[in-house]
């Protein structure tokens, strides 16, 4: 299946001059053009965020005026700032390298998604059974060949998986799993297992940083299996994803054998016992969720680098633990450390093994590789990645104008903020609310034997007990209700909101049945603070501001510049992205 890049190349070919009629314009905005599949790319790319885009000419035109006002801004900027600042310019860059890779990667590994008949067939053929299975589960790959030998001797597996697993779940059970289908495995394990008779053991296989070996006890019909095409989607996306690993493992080891990548053991080693004792104090896993905050409903660590200035010694910043082909073909220390800075520290591996290190070089390297390829290959130069990054580069501009010429000159000035504050006080306040103990009862009777036991002190489970099943008496809990504001409940405010803390109201007719409150918690009205909302009302203003001034600049430049959508070929556009 083609990925969204291929298929945008392809319509790039299919609509180039002398190829099925060649590439049309649609609009013309001053010097800017945008041809038929130039906007087929943004087009699609819009809709599917933008829900009000439809795949219909009623949308196509909707994004062709958008598309015209911001070709009318792109125009002003390259005429006001005809030069991107720098950093926008890198990352720019960033982008342009991020589209080469993902291309180099379909390229390269893009088929797996191709899925036929045949192998779904075989996939259902495989759920046809259920299989009795037990695992071992190892750290490493040394240790999962020594279990592997002492099986061949004849070691007991369920034995082995009590004394070596480190699978907590099923260690103390002799590794049994139980009783499994073939979608109840990872994917990439299934095919490896369901081809196995009663007493045979896969290969070691991979699972994460760890290592497995399975062995099927029994075996016996999967009497739920549904029909194929009620089991299809999820057979077909188990094949994707074990094809989508194995050719990823596969052209990860082909590129590193290319640029003849070697790692330095003697290096590595003396870089694994550094970053275990540097890294020693970083609040990991349970730890730090255990030490978690909640901030706008969020979980925050309390997660700092574990060390101060420079993490590696200047006498050991000219390690070499890898070398690759040059240009720039040697992993020193801080480059490892740049690595493990992409992670959030509660992932941090804890250092213990080589394995650790070898997999942040192994990374750190496979991205430039990656970028290195994409780049020989040309790839930089396909159409369909030049727009694209085109596209960035004009919304990038875009922004960068709108800062400077507009959010930037029209920023209120301490007064006008304070001034904007008091205006909308109300906006900021958060008015008194209170939290109520609430009694129902069928009958006004009912209702104010309640409240007189309500004000004796009585606990509500005991007031509870003094009414029969008939009198339909039911509360709020102890704990009375969430916090409440005055008009939340209309037929009630006027009398709950009057009463004193404590206070216990007299019987209120809420329709067929009779109610009592007493506020137990009342929390006073707060505003907030200037500085709490000041970038709000900055915001706002600047946004106020910017509309209008950017209006009347767009005006002129309507005026000023020559605007076209070609209606004509507009109706060529295709409102939905080919499969």
């Amino acid at each position: 299946m083609l990925t969204w890049l291929r298929a945008l190349g392809l319509a790039a070919l299919l609509l180039a001059p002398g190829c099925g009629g060649g590439d049309p314009v649609v609009l013309t905005v001053g010097p800017r053009t945008v041809t038929v599949s130039q906007f087929e790319q943004s087009f699609w790319q819009a809709a599917a965020h933008d829900s009000t885009l439809g795949p219909d000419l009623a949308g196509l035109q909707k994004y062709a005026d958008q598309r015209v006002e911001e070709l009318l801004i792109l125009v002003l900027a390259e005429k006001a700032e005809p030069e991107l600042e720098y950093v926008r310019q890198d990352r720019l860059e960033g982008y342009r390298e991020q589209l080469m890779v993902e291309h180099l990667r379909d390229v390269e590994y893009g088929d797996a998604y191709d899925v036929t008949d045949k192998d779904l067939e075989r996939a259902y053929e495989l759920l046809g059974t259920r299989r009795k299975l037990r695992l071992i589960q190892l750290p490493s790959e040394q240790e999962a060949r020594e279990v592997q030998r002492a099986l061949r001797e004849g070691a007991a597996f369920a034995r082995v998986a009590e004394h070596r697993s480190v699978d907590e779940r099923t260690k103390a059970s002799g590794g049994e799993l139980g009783w499994l289908t073939y979608t109840d495995l990872p994917p990439e394990d299934q095919d490896e297992v369901f081809t196995l008779a009663p007493g045979e053991r896969t290969r070691i296989l991979p699972r994460g940083d760890t290592f497995v070996i399975y062995q099927v006890d029994e075996v016996e019909p999967n009497q739920a299996r549904g029909t194929l095409e009620a089991e299809k989607s999820k057979l077909e996306q188990g094949i994707i994803h074990r094809r989508l690993l194995q050719s990823r493992r596969d052209y990860e080891t082909r590129l590193l054998e290319q640029y003849h990548y070697q790692l330095n053991p003697a290096q590595v080693a003396w870089l694994t016992v550094y970053m275990r004792e540097k890294t020693a104090n970083a609040i990991r896993g349970a730890d730090a969720i255990a030490q978690a905050e909640e901030r706008d409903g969020m979980l925050w660590s309390p997660s700092q680098i574990p060390w101060e200035g420079m993490p590696v010694a200047p006498a050991d910043t000219g390690r070499v633990v890898a070398t690759f082909d040059p240009p720039d073909g040697r992993v020193v220390p801080l480059l490892v450390f740049d690595q493990l800075m992409t992670k959030p520290i509660p992932t941090w591996p804890l250092f213990k093994t080589t394995a650790d290190v070898e997999a942040l070089i192994r990374s750190l390297v496979l991205e430039r590789l990656e970028v290195r390829e994409a780049t020989n290959r040309g790839y930089g130069e396909l159409p369909e990645i030049q727009y694209q990054v085109q596209l960035r580069e004009d919304e990038i501009r875009r922004r960068q104008y709108l800062r400077n010429e507009y959010r930037d000159p029209l920023r209120p000035d301490s007064l006008e903020i304070e001034a904007s504050y008091r205006q909308r006080i109300r906006e900021f306040t958060t008015p008194e609310s209170r939290v109520f103990v609430a009694l129902n009862v069928k009958t006004e009777e009912g209702a104010a034997k309640a409240a007189r036991l309500l004000r004796s002190g009585m606990p509500l489970d005991e007031i509870k007990k003094q009414f029969a099943p008939a009198d339909s008496f039911f509360s709020t809990p102890p704990t009375g209700t969430a916090p409440m504001v005055e008009g939340a409940s209309p037929r009630l405010d006027d009398v709950l909101f009057a009463l004193r803390l404590n206070e216990v109201s007299e019987p209120v007719s809420i329709g067929n049945s009779w109610t009592v409150g007493q506020p137990i918690r009342i929390i006073p009205e707060s505003v907030q603070p200037l500085e709490e909302v000041r970038g709000k009302i900055i915001a706002t203003i600047v946004d106020r501001r910017q509309e209008e001034e950017l209006a009347k600049a767009l005006a002129e430049a309507r005026k000023e510049y020559p605007i076209s959508i070609n209606q004509s070929a507009l109706a060529k556009v295709r409102p939905r992205k080919p499969r």
